[in-house]
């Protein structure tokens, strides 16, 4: 029993069409499971037209001789939403008294009649319907041939259980909830039928390799094709990530063979779902249903207990989870799947798609604007139109654009934006941590309570994403482009004061934003102070878990900051001071890699650092974070710097 399952009560209401229709989906879905081509299937026309007795069939050559609901390599079906009892059965196959020529031709070639119905026999009754379409073909030739099944509301309740994507698309259509979980469909949001857009340049990378996108979906659809397979996407948020999702199970897309829709199950991780990720693929894998399960904004540790349960034995389930951020352990048994931006020409594309009212000027604006971030791109473009040329806006009048609706409180949305913007993410519903959106209010000069509610305005127009009780204003390019613009008219020491009043963990995603912000000069002076002495983070030695990952995290702003206090510690009170743990070993290493391959100045601060790192490397430290740290480096340094050797190590 899966998750979704259909009763026969469900199949027993169906009229005359949704019946044919059901049918349908069902012999795309069986052909996709079994690797049947689609074109060897054959559905009728309206249910009033004259059918000659079939209302679907398939047909096919090679492969499997027979599936779990196809009896014959080609099978014909009759539909009919009615009780058929033994009389109205021969009227079906021999209308007037004379056999249809149909089973002339399946007796000839061993083909299957099968009678799909609405009807809920108990089994007396169904071995009557069986024994009257067998006494409908006396007098032909070879009748024994002919394979012949009646599937009644019990039987096709338990076809479609095979199928969770149909089953789930069939209680929606019956009125019942599905609890935030959903069929194949657009889970991105963008329009039904809407043409897969292809990038001009390779943007996927799995294992370090970089493929362009139809290797990528190749590699994703081998891994999740077969069961117990796990997929990790991810990627910044804009990407494209839930929409090449989706591309997985479009046939009309290249790359491999495409995912059969009927075995898709989606559901947010960030929202409010009935039945959480973990309980769903329980229910799948113990009812071995062939599912593909995903899984958006879920998170490194649910995606570990996901591909455990997957990679049980006897699992037909396989899982692929998104997430927009990547962490430094690859999962186990996982195939690690990174996305990259898009390219200016795709976003070009995407917006002559999506939003045919702007002008080329504009789009060839937004395409440059939005830095290969499609939601930034998309989120501009719906406040443009014949009113405002977009291609005349300099980058913050385009940020401006979002908030000029007429609603009348767009410009208190625009406060609580700067300041919620001003860190990576925050609780703001009180769970195993306390809520932390009453410190953003105070920053934007609001109660809590109006706070809260201006950022169900931004997750409405969607500039803001949920993440369970996290906030966040998302995409970053929209992010930082606020929070820059909010310090650099704020008074740095109340800034401060405010988050020194609040949890650890916010300072922390504050640090976490400002690490985004090099480009600001307000921004990397806040840093500075906070690195300095008597700062926050001044004493990596006394740093708490917040604290060292808040060290780690405001790096890029101000890197000789950061290897200033490196030094001053190591000076001060030697190497294990900083390297008490594993972790902490790992945090500091981990910079290190970063910093080492920097033109000078820097390059000359780290050599007292890069000679702790050989040290501890010689002394079992991994050779990702010693020896070989210049192919994790990652930064574009000349030659003979990256070359020539220290003379202290």
């Amino acid at each position: 029993m899966g998750p979704f399952d259909v009763s026969k009560a469900v199949v027993a209401a169906l009229g005359d069409e949704p019946l044919r229709a059901l049918l349908g989906r069902l012999l795309e879905a069986e052909a996709g499971a079994y690797g049947l081509p689609l074109s060897g299937i054959d559905l009728g026309g309206s249910q009033t037209a004259p059918d000659g007795g079939v209302d679907g069939a398939i047909r096919w050559s090679g492969g499997p001789a027979e599936t779990d609901w196809l009896p014959r390599r080609w099978t014909v079906f009759q539909s009919k939403a009615q009780v058929l009892a033994a009389a109205a059965i021969d009227d079906e196959m021999r209308p007037k008294g004379v056999l249809r020529p149909l089973f002339a031709n399946l007796a000839r070639e061993g083909g299957a009649y099968v009678i799909f119905s609405t009807d809920d026999p108990s089994n007396s009754s169904h071995q009557k319907r069986l024994k009257a379409m067998e006494e409908a073909l006396a007098g032909l030739p070879d009748k024994e041939r002919i394979a012949l099944a009646f599937y009644g509301a019990d039987r096709v309740a338990r076809w479609v259980n095979c199928h969770p994507g149909i089953a789930m698309g069939l209680l929606e259509q019956h009125g019942r909830a599905l609890g935030g979980w959903l069929p194949y469909g657009c889970w991105s949001g963008g329009s039904a039928g809407a043409r897969y857009l292809l990038d001009n340049r390779p943007r996927v990378f799995i294992d370090g390799d970089e493929h362009d996108v139809i290797g990528g979906l190749a590699a994703v659809r081998e891994k999740l094709g077969r069961p117990g397979g796990s997929v990790r996407l991810t990627g910044l948020s804009g990407t494209g990530k839930t929409r090449l999702a989706e591309a997985l199970f479009d046939a009309s897309v290249g790359g491999g063979t495409a995912l059969t829709p009927a075995t898709a199950i989606y559901g947010d991780a960030g929202l409010e779902l009935a039945v959480g990720p973990v309980r769903m693929a329980e229910q799948l894998v113990l009812g071995r249903v062939r599912a593909v399960l995903v899984v958006d904004n879920c998170t490194a540790a649910v995606h570990a207990r996901l591909s455990a349960l997957v990679d049980r034995e006897g699992s037909q389930a396989s899982l692929l989870t998104i997430d927009y951020d990547l962490e430094p352990d690859q999962p186990e048994k996982t195939l690690a799947v990174r996305l990259g931006a898009n390219s200016e020409g795709l976003l070009r594309d995407l917006l002559a798609q999506r939003a045919p009212q702007l002008q080329s000027a504009e789009i060839e604006r937004l395409a440059h604007f939005s830095e290969g971030n499609a939601r930034v791109a998309l989120a501009v473009a719906r406040q443009g139109g014949a009113v405002v040329d977009l291609s005349r806006l300099n980058d913050r009048e385009l940020i401006d654009r979002l908030f000029q609706t007429r609603r009348a409180d767009a410009s208190a949305t625009r406060k609580a934006a700067d300041a919620a913007a001003l860190v990576y993410a925050f609780h703001a519903d009180a769970g195993d941590l306390p809520a932390e959106h009453p410190i953003l209010a105070a920053i934007a000069g609001m109660r809590p309570e109006d706070f809260y509610r201006q950022i169900g305005t931004m997750l409405d127009w969607g500039i803001a994403q949920q993440r369970g009780p996290q906030r966040a204003i998302k995409p970053d390019p929209i992010a930082n482009q606020l929070a820059a613009t909010v310090l650099e008219r704020s008074d740095p020491a109340a800034v401060l004061q405010v988050f020194a009043s609040g949890p650890e963990r916010l300072f922390a995603s504050f640090c976490r934003r400002l690490g985004h912000l090099d480009r600001s000069a307000a921004a990397q002076a806040l840093a500075a102070q906070l690195l300095g002495p008597g700062g926050w983070l001044a004493e990596p030695a006394a740093h708490s878990h917040e604290q060292r990952r808040a060290f780690r995290l405001i790096a890029p702003a101000v890197p000789a900051a950061v290897l200033n206090s490196i030094e001053r510690s190591l000076a001060a009170e030697g190497v294990g001071s900083l390297v008490r743990t594993p972790d902490e070993r790992r945090d500091l290493a981990t910079l290190l890699v970063h910093f080492a391959y920097e033109p000078p100045p820097s390059a000359r601060r780290c050599t007292r650092s890069r000679r702790w790192c050989l040290r501890r490397a010689s002394r079992g430290a991994t050779n990702r974070y010693g020896t070989s740290c210049c192919s994790a480096s990652g930064r574009p340094c000349p030659g003979p710097w990256r070359l020539r050797p220290s003379a202290s190590t």
